[in-house]
Order: C-alpha cells, then sequence, then structure tokens
C-alpha cells in the first residue's frame, strides 16, 4: 500500500488529460462500431456495461481477452473457463471484426488484459470503427475493493494504474479517434448525464432503456454477454453487479484529516 501516492498521482495526471469530452466530429463513420471500454479492477466497469446491455443495437463481448492473457501470463490463476472461450487474442481480434460487420460492439476489458494485446495490434488500434474509452476510478477505492475480493492476501495483485496511464497515451497517439476519460464516481452520480454524453461521443443515439436494470439472478451464466468464465467465477467477480437493479454511488472508504487513504479497511500485515 506504500505505492498508493503514486497511484493518485497517476490517477490525477489521468484525470486532468481530458476534463471534458470533446465535441469533434468523427473523421469516419462507419455503419457499426466497435465501443472498446478499458478499466482498472473494481471500478463499476461490469455495471456500465450493463448499461449499453441493454440496448437494442449492439453485442457484448464482456472480457474477451481474459483467457488468452491468464494462458500466456499467469497460467497459475485458477479460473474455469467456457469450452469456446477465446484461446488467443487473435482469435478474438477475428471475432470481434467479423462480428462488428452486423451490429455494434460493446467490449469491456481489463487493463491488464487489454495492454498486450492493443499494444501488439497496431492496425486495430487504427482501425477507425475502433472507439475507445476509459472509466476509472479513485485508486484509493479501487485498491480497497479488490483487497475484499481475493482470497490470497498474501499474493501481489498490482491494480495496474500505471499501465493505465501507458496504454491511454499509446491509444491518443495512434486511433482515429481519441479516447476519452469517465470517472466511475461521476457515472455513479450521475449516470444518465454521463450515458448521453458518451453516446453522442459515439455517435449512437441514447436509449433510455440504459438506465432500467433488473436483478439478472443467481443463476446467470453470462451467454448473452459472450461471457468467458464459468459461473462461479462470474459470479464470485461480478454477483453485485449482476444482481443489481439499479446504479448507485460508489462506495467510498477512511481518509485522515488530509485527504490521504487511511486503508483501515484492510489488515496491518498487508498495508
Amino acid at each position: 500500500m506504500k505505492q498508493a501516492s503514486l497511484f493518485f498521482l497517476i490517477f490525477l495526471s489521468i484525470t486532468l488529460l481530458f476534463a471534458e469530452m470533446p465535441q469533434e466530429a468523427a473523421t469516419a463513420n462507419p455503419d457499426y462500431k466497435i465501443i472498446y471500454m478499458i478499466s482498472p479492477a473494481r471500478s463499476l466497469s461490469t455495471v456500465f456495461m450493463r448499461t449499453f446491455a441493454k440496448r437494442t443495437d449492439l453485442q457484448i463481448f464482456h472480457e474477451p481477452g481474459i483467457n488468452p492473457f491468464v494462458k500466456t501470463y499467469v497460467p497459475e490463476w485458477k479460473i474455469v473457463f467456457k469450452d469456446d472461450a477465446f484461446t488467443t487474442y487473435e482469435d478474438m481480434k477475428k471475432t470481434l471484426l467479423k462480428e462488428v460487420q452486423n451490429s455494434h460492439l460493446f467490449v469491456k476489458e481489463m487493463i491488464f488484459m487489454a495492454f498486450p494485446f492493443i499494444k501488439d495490434n497496431p492496425d486495430f488500434v487504427k482501425n477507425p470503427a475502433i472507439r475507445f474509452f476509459f472509466l476509472v476510478c479513485n485508486p484509493h477505492d479501487t485498491t480497497v475493493s479488490f483487497y475484499n475480493r481475493i482470497s490470497n492476501h498474501n499474493a501481489q495483485f498490482p491494480i495496474y494504474y500505471r499501465l493505465l496511464h501507458d496504454l491511454f497515451q499509446h491509444i491518443k497517439e495512434h486511433a482515429v479517434h481519441k479516447p476519452v476519460i469517465i470517472k466511475s464516481e461521476e457515472f455513479a452520480e450521475n449516470p444518465e448525464k454521463t450515458l448521453r454524453a458518451l453516446c453522442k461521443h459515439l455517435e449512437i443515439e441514447y436509449q433510455p432503456s440504459m438506465l432500467n436494470l433488473e436483478d439478472l439472478s443467481s443463476n446467470f451464466d453470462g451467454a448473452n454477454w459472450n461471457e468467458q468464465k464459468v459461473g462461479e467465477s462470474i459470479h464470485h467477480w461480478h454477483g453485485t453487479a449482476i444482481r443489481s437493479t439499479a446504479i448507485k454511488p460508489a462506495r467510498t472508504y477512511e481518509v485522515d484529516a488530509q485527504g490521504n487513504p487511511t486503508f483501515s479497511e484492510i489488515n496491518e500485515e498487508y498495508r
């Protein structure tokens, strides 16, 4: 937790890069778009994705890069995947580029899964059909939430804010459409305003149904999300978001008189 101050500096530098969504016209207007959201873990990203899952004009791909990432970089992670899960980033890319011929796609990806794929596929980044945006949460809240979700507190699990910053700069430099940043806290406080602004930026119509979330039940298997993981893993990481019926303000954690995180919610030996 000694890296907390670094997390905050990086977070601040990211948010200052784009204080508001740009309004310039797109340089290309393909029939369908791949809306590609990148975020750290525990950033309300699944709830955000669920708002797009309520639309009638697109297909969801939930963390399509997780199996290729695990197989390549962390095979020791004990995650059970579906039989038809993507096994390589190349298979994933081919499927996305094929499916976008028929409808808009919304891709939700964690930063650590997205980073190697994006850096190794400049053609994908430069594709005018791709619209990137970043959903970023206060790293203090992300860190405590992640700690509460993992079982092995002796392991090292970086939250990857430095990678987030680096990938944002890379996409900003090479993509046809500049990426934008959305703060998770602002989305939670005013979801309709946030979604309307994003839809305008993406040049798609805002649909009021995006705010109508329902409990997807404990039996939800993620089939209509093109989910890669099997049921138990889905609900371990995304159970609260799956059962949510409303978008609520994000949980916050204790800070001291100077506004610095105390991490009092974390066992002292792991701080």
